[in-house]
């Protein structure tokens, strides 16, 4: 396996500037890319896919690979992540808890929201329905915002569109 050094980045990444200007050269440029993915290695790591490709020769291949750092707690409570939940989430989790940006971005990429906003979302699938008005699983950001990793959320619950306050019955 080549190992590759900062030289042969940067001629990549020279090699990269010249295929953005001329696109006719872009099939020469992913056969090159082709022989690089699986078959070399950039300080002691060997380029995995097409992915890691682009982010070698963009720089950003060590910042790329760093570990997702999420809120643990938050207001002396846990935060929870992925890694946490194992079954329905509504039977799992209550109203109040605290969860990082990994459980909202999944929500939020299921389906269509209802309604978001950076520090707001419904999910778009209807939990339930009261009285023929549908109820949404809910979270506001109380920390950060949906683009920060350290963002923190509060969940809702199931409320009804637009709003933030499970509805507890009259």
């Amino acid at each position: 396996m080549k190992e590759l050094n900062e030289t042969d980045v940067l001629m990549l990444r020279k090699l990269d500037e010249v295929r953005q200007h001329f696109q006719e050269f872009d099939h020469d440029f992913r056969i090159l890319e082709a022989c690089f993915v699986g078959s070399c290695s950039y300080d002691g790591e060997t380029i995995k896919d097409r992915n890691e490709f682009d982010h070698l020769i963009k720089g950003d291949l060590v910042e790329y690979r760093k570990p997702i750092e999420f809120a643990a707690e938050y207001d002396g409570q846990k935060v929870y992540g992925m890694d946490d939940w194992n079954g329905d989430f509504s039977e799992q989790f209550s109203p109040g808890m605290f969860f990082n940006v990994e459980i909202v971005e999944w929500f939020l990429d299921c389906v269509p929201p209802e309604s978001h906003s950076l520090t707001y979302i419904q999910c778009g699938e209807p939990y339930s329905h009261i009285d023929g008005k549908a109820t949404y699983t809910t979270f506001e950001c109380v920390k950060g915002d949906i683009n920060k990793t350290d963002s923190v959320w509060r969940y809702c619950g199931h409320c009804f569109s637009k709003e933030r306050v499970e509805y507890k019955g009259k």
